[in-house]
């Protein structure tokens, strides 16, 4: 009686082992899981914040409603030569804008954002031609992006001019 004892006790053990380490492979996959939407999360913030900051300038510093070939060139975007990162004027000076950024003292984030005008008349693609349609292109990328989304997130925000509401 002892020895079937025994080997029912062994065969218990074995599966207890069993289900503990599949119980744990299976935690370790969710916390995985966890970590990598909230690397997610907090990039989509990243992006966000620098749009928003755009949203608070102007469209263009050479503004006239009546004459649309007066905006900035594409040629020139980004910022003039006396403006930096915090001092931007208008949407058009984040083009070509990178930095790495890390919000949460976490994974760095490498921040690149381009500028460009969009054509209405043709599915919104980029144009060199002056339009009153922007579109600002924010790319976050991680090492730790690294799986099903892939390495970067790209965010696209449309500024469109309005001349009724510049100054």
């Amino acid at each position: 009686m002892a020895s079937s004892e025994t080997l029912l006790t062994i065969g218990a053990l074995v599966l207890l082992s069993i289900f503990t380490l599949t119980l744990n492979s299976h935690m370790v996959q969710d916390h995985t899981a966890i970590y990598q939407s909230e690397q997610y999360i907090e990039a989509m913030g990243a992006a966000q914040r620098y749009i928003e900051e755009a949203e608070a300038l102007k469209f263009d510093e050479n503004k006239s409603a009546s004459a649309i070939a007066s905006f900035t060139s594409a040629l020139n975007f980004g910022p003039d030569s006396n403006e930096s990162y915090g001092s931007y004027d208008d949407v058009d000076d984040f083009n070509d804008f990178t930095i790495v950024d890390s919000l949460t003292n976490s994974i760095p984030f490498t921040v690149n954002i381009s500028v460009y005008y969009v054509d209405p008349n043709n599915s919104f693609n980029s144009t060199s031609n002056n339009t009153y349609f922007k579109e600002m292109s924010v790319t976050i990328s991680s090492e730790a992006f690294a799986g099903a989304v892939g390495q970067s997130i790209i965010i696209k925000k449309l500024f469109a001019y309005h001349y009724f509401f510049s100054e």
